[in-house]
């Protein structure tokens, strides 16, 4: 699958030549299908490895907005072929350097950026980070204008498998990415949340982490 990834990325960059426009539409299919596959074979080995107790969490020192910023840099491309915005707002407070997992919080703040991104048609989507020294957590919160959910549907959306209703805008979609991310969050101390005022009224998704050295 990899393989196939890697000589369809290097046909759509024309390294074997220029193709039509019906062969690059084809190539892209493809392309697009290969990270599809790769998704979910790296969702359902993440279920099996927290599922089994035998997900390790690699803590190191770093600065978490910084990973946002990497997040969001990858993904501004789509945002702009969507005609969204894509803004990050960071905390009034300093956030100091802490300990973390930075794959594992990269993943999830790619997804919820990711699904956000799908499933909001116009407006955009606004990223804070936000520190309570009080507390020591700091959170990171994913807003979008998009098609929202009501607020009965909140409590399945980080249950495996389950999608919810309109979810044709993403018909690709495996319903264990919110989980995944749930579990990510959980397993270095963290919570995670969801909230709407209704369908078409936006979404907010967002998680928090202890502040630890």
């Amino acid at each position: 699958m990899t393989v196939l990834r890697w000589y369809s990325k290097d046909l759509l960059d024309g390294e074997y030549g220029k193709l039509s426009k019906e062969q690059k539409k084809a190539v892209k299919n493809i392309y697009q299908g290969c990270l599809r596959q790769i998704k979910l074979i790296g969702n359902f080995l993440d279920v099996a490895h927290v599922e089994a107790g035998k997900m390790v969490v690699y803590r190191e020192k770093g600065n978490i907005e910084d990973v946002v910023q990497d997040v969001i840099q990858e993904l501004k491309v789509f945002a702009d072929k969507a005609n969204l915005y894509l803004e990050f707002e960071r905390s009034k407070e300093i956030i100091p350097e802490f300990s973390f997992d930075h794959e594992k919080v990269r993943e999830v703040v790619r997804n919820l950026v990711d699904n956000a991104i799908k499933y909001t048609k116009e407006g955009g989507i606004k990223i804070s980070s936000i520190y309570d020294s009080k507390e020591r957590k700091v959170s990171i919160v994913v807003r979008d204008t998009g098609i929202g959910f009501n607020p009965e549907e909140s409590g399945r959306l980080f249950t495996k498998f389950s999608r919810l209703k309109g979810s044709e805008v993403n018909p690709w979609g495996s319903g264990l990415g919110l989980y995944v991310c749930k579990r990510l969050i959980e397993v270095q101390g963290g919570k995670i949340w969801a909230k709407s005022e209704g369908r078409g009224k936006g979404s907010e998704f967002g998680f928090t982490l202890p502040v630890r050295e």
